[in-house]
């Protein structure tokens, strides 16, 4: 593999990268302290990858979504970024209502982007999301082993014991 970098893990966020791709697993409530760690790691793969990254944001069921504040936020870190990222995917898993409709927030995101750069997916399944980043950026090693790596990161993080 070229390289896993377990960036930051804590109770309700684990950050990792892979090469090229920043990979950000909410388990936890969307909070501002969580959003920054994310906006820096981003920052820190980007600047490191200047030939392009990839943002990969896999956002479990027990994930509430953020407040108007952090999802504005969250539009603005992928323009800031908008040279240098090649993709963005983003994974909501889960079924029923409540995935549904983040899957059709995230989807609106998109269009409230100004610039249609970089491309944004919303997925189902992290291996569905990762064969569509492995389109857009060039990964030195098989598309399972970025796979592996996001369970393998997302395995560091602890249960979620209360709703947030």
């Amino acid at each position: 593999m070229d390289g896993k970098f377990v960036l930051s893990h804590e109770r309700g966020l684990a950050i990792c990268e892979v090469g090229p791709v920043c990979a950000v697993i909410w388990r936890g409530g969307v909070t501002g302290r969580r959003f920054e760690k994310q906006r820096a790691a981003l920052a820190d793969v980007v600047r490191r990858h200047s030939e392009g990254a990839a943002f990969l944001c896999v956002i479990e069921p027990t994930s509430t979504p953020p407040d108007d504040r952090l999802r504005h936020a969250s539009v603005q870190m992928i323009a800031s970024f908008a040279q240098s990222l090649k993709c963005v995917a983003a994974v909501v898993e889960g079924e029923g209502f409540r995935a549904s409709t983040a899957r059709t927030v995230l989807s609106g995101m998109t269009f409230i982007r100004h610039a249609r750069r970089p491309p944004l997916c919303v997925f189902a399944t992290v291996p569905s999301a990762v064969r569509w980043i492995a389109g857009h950026v060039v990964l030195s090693d098989p598309i399972e082993n970025l796979v592996s790596a996001v369970e393998e990161t997302r395995a560091l993080l602890p249960p979620l014991l209360e709703t947030f």
